[in-house]
């Protein structure tokens, strides 16, 4: 694992040890350094527009082979917000409730595990 990598990881590790702790929300890919890194959005033109997310080199995706953190904790955590939170109030998720704390300690613990690669 290069050096910005390694820092990205590290800074990602903090984020979700204050999400935890209950010291910051959670606000997606705009307070995810792993994602200020490695998160591209590519949109297409043409009658099919389609938007893709791709991430590529990110430790997260080539733990899961996905790209926008599905298949790992981080997805379980976000269809929980999504369930908690409306639209207009989605775009911090806090963990305050019961699962929301689990989930987030998944995540985390997922995030350390990437370390040893």
């Amino acid at each position: 694992m290069n050096k910005a990598t390694r820092t990205a990881l590290e800074g990602s590790i903090k984020k979700w040890e204050d999400i935890e702790a209950g010291k910051c929300p959670d606000q997606g890919s705009d307070n995810c350094p792993l994602c200020s890194v490695f998160k591209r959005i590519h949109i297409s033109g043409g009658k099919y527009k389609r938007n893709w997310i791709s991430c590529t080199g990110c430790p997260v995706k080539r733990s899961t082979g996905e790209a926008g953190c599905i298949s790992s904790p981080y997805d379980a955590w976000k269809r929980h917000q999504d369930l908690r939170y409306d639209a207009e109030n989605r775009n911090a998720s806090w963990a305050t409730d019961k699962r929301s704390k689990e989930l987030a300690k998944a995540e985390l613990e997922f995030l350390i595990s990437l370390r040893v690669e």
